[in-house]
C-alpha cells in the first residue's frame, strides 16, 4: 500500500458532484497519505453568471475555497477562470498557471510538497511543468477525444498526447485504452473501474418514498444522462409497455429535462450513499449506451454497482461491454431491449439465484479497495526505482547532486520516453 505521500488530484468532476472514480481513488488513498483534490479549472466565469441567472447556487461561489474533509483530505476548489478552456490551448494554459499558483500558496500553506501528480483529463497536461512533484501518473478514464466534435476533438487529443510524453505512468479503464497510451507513455496499466463497498451489504433497503407508489416492475438506471445514452431507446422502452414504470437516477448532463411518456420518471440526482436503496427497488437495470466511437472505451461504474445489489442486467451490445456478458444480457434496438428484459424478468429458481450469486461475487472481488492495492503498488515500486536510481548517480566519484530528482519534467519529458 502506498503511504506516506503527498498527492495532488486534479479532478475530472468536481468533488462535490456525482461520485465516480477519482473521488473513490483519492478518498481511499488520503488514509494513509495525504491528498489534495482539485476541482477542475474549466468552470469558467460565464459559466458561473449563467447559473447564477437561473437561480442555481447550489456550485462553487466566485472565491477560491479550500476545504479539510479530513486531517489527510484536502478539497482546492479554483475560482472560475477563463472562457472558452476547450477550445482554445492558450486559454487552458492561463487557466493551468492561475490554477498552479494558487495550488502552490494552499501547499505552503498546509507545509506540504507535491510527491505525486495524478491527472485524470488532457487538459492536465500542463500540470507536471507548472507544479514540481517526482511521479506524474495520468488516469485515462475514457477516450476523450470522442466526447467532442472538430476542433475541441483534435484539441484533446494532442493535449492526450503531450501528457502521456509526460506521465511515467498510465492506469487505464478498459484494453481498448492500452495500445493508444503505449504509443506515448512506456508504463501503462488496466485499471479498471470498481464498487463502493456499502452496495455490497446483500440487505435489501426500504424502498425511496419517491418511488414506492409506482407499478411494477420497475425497470431503472442509474447514472449520467447525457448524449451518450440513447434516451430515444428509453423513450421507446417506455411507450411499448406502458403498464411498466422506467426510473432513471441521476442528473441530466447537458440536456433539458427529458421528456417521455408519463411512465418514464427522471427523479433526478441522488446522494451516492442512497444509490443501493433505489437499485433494490429495480427490478431489472439497464446500460442503455449509444454504441460508437465513445462508448467502445467505456467501462461503466453502475454495472459494478447493479451486480452488487444482485440485480439482472441489460446493456448494451458495445465491444466494452462484451467482455461481461456472461454477467449481463446484450441487446440492440427496442426489440432486443424488451425480449432480454422480458426474459430477466421470467427468471426464477436456482437459475436466478446462481446468477446473483454470481454478479455478486464478481463485484466483491472488483472493489475499490482492490484497485487502491494495484494502483498503490506500482506507484511505490517506480517511488523506489526513482529513489534507488537517484542514490546510485550521487554516489558514482565526480557526480553532481540529483538535480532532477524533485522535478524530472525540466525538459517535458522523462526517462524511457519513446522518441517523439
Amino acid at each position: 500500500m502506498l503511504q506516506n505521500q503527498v498527492m495532488v488530484f486534479f479532478g475530472v468532476n468536481p468533488w462535490d458532484s456525482l461520485v465516480q472514480r477519482p473521488q473513490h481513488l483519492a478518498r481511499g488513498f488520503s488514509r494513509h497519505n495525504q491528498v489534495v483534490y482539485v476541482d477542475p479549472t474549466a468552470f469558467s466565469v460565464f459559466t458561473r453568471l449563467a447559473l447564477s441567472l437561473q437561480g442555481d447556487l447550489s456550485t462553487r461561489g466566485w472565491l477560491p475555497r479550500l476545504r479539510h474533509l479530513t486531517d489527510s483530505l484536502h478539497v482546492l476548489t479554483p475560482p472560475p477562470l477563463f472562457p472558452l478552456s476547450l477550445w482554445s490551448n492558450g486559454t487552458n494554459r492561463l487557466n493551468a498557471r492561475a490554477a498552479s499558483h494558487l495550488l502552490a500558496r494552499v501547499l505552503k500553506r498546509l507545509g506540504l510538497r507535491a510527491g505525486i501528480l495524478w491527472t485524470s483529463s488532457p487538459q492536465h497536461h500542463l500540470f507536471p511543468e507548472l507544479v514540481p512533484a517526482d511521479l506524474v501518473c495520468y488516469d485515462c478514464l475514457d477516450n476523450f477525444p470522442a466526447f467532442y466534435p472538430g476542433r475541441r476533438a483534435r484539441l484533446l487529443a494532442e493535449q492526450e498526447r503531450d501528457l502521456l510524453g509526460k506521465a511515467q505512468v498510465t492506469f487505464v479503464t478498459d484494453p481498448s485504452l492500452e495500445s493508444k497510451c503505449r504509443s506515448r507513455c512506456q508504463r501503462v496499466h488496466l485499471l479498471p473501474n470498481a464498487v463502493a463497498p456499502q452496495f455490497l451489504n446483500g440487505r435489501t433497503l426500504p424502498c425511496p418514498a419517491q418511488i414506492s407508489s409506482l407499478p411494477r416492475p420497475v425497470i431503472g438506471c442509474a447514472g449520467t444522462f447525457s448524449h451518450w445514452v440513447d434516451l430515444s431507446l428509453l423513450r421507446s422502452l417506455a411507450a411499448a409497455r406502458p403498464a411498466w414504470s422506467f426510473v432513471m437516477v441521476g442528473p441530466c448532463a447537458g440536456l433539458a429535462a427529458p421528456s417521455g411518456p408519463p411512465n418514464l420518471h427522471f427523479p433526478g440526482e441522488k446522494r451516492h450513499d442512497d444509490l443501493p436503496a433505489w437499485l433494490d427497488a429495480m427490478d431489472v437495470c439497464l446500460i442503455p449506451f449509444i454504441p460508437g466511437e465513445l462508448t467502445r472505451s467505456v467501462n461503466p461504474v453502475k454495472l459494478y454497482e447493479y451486480l452488487a445489489r444482485g440485480k439482472p442486467v441489460v446493456a448494451a451490445d458495445t465491444q466494452a461491454l462484451r467482455p461481461f456478458a456472461k454477467f449481463c444480457a446484450l441487446a440492440t434496438g427496442p426489440e432486443g431491449f424488451l425480449t432480454a428484459i422480458e426474459a430477466a424478468l421470467a427468471e426464477s429458481g436456482r437459475a436466478k439465484i446462481r446468477r446473483r450469486q454470481r454478479g455478486m461475487r464478481f463485484a466483491a472481488d472488483n472493489t475499490w479497495e482492490h484497485r487502491l492495492r494495484e494502483a498503490g503498488g506500482i506507484l511505490a515500486e517506480l517511488l523506489r526505482r526513482q529513489r534507488t536510481a537517484g542514490q546510485a548517480t550521487s554516489a558514482r566519484p565526480g557526480a553532481n547532486p540529483p538535480q532532477t530528482a524533485a522535478h524530472p519534467f525540466r525538459d517535458g519529458k522523462h526517462p524511457g520516453t519513446p522518441p517523439q
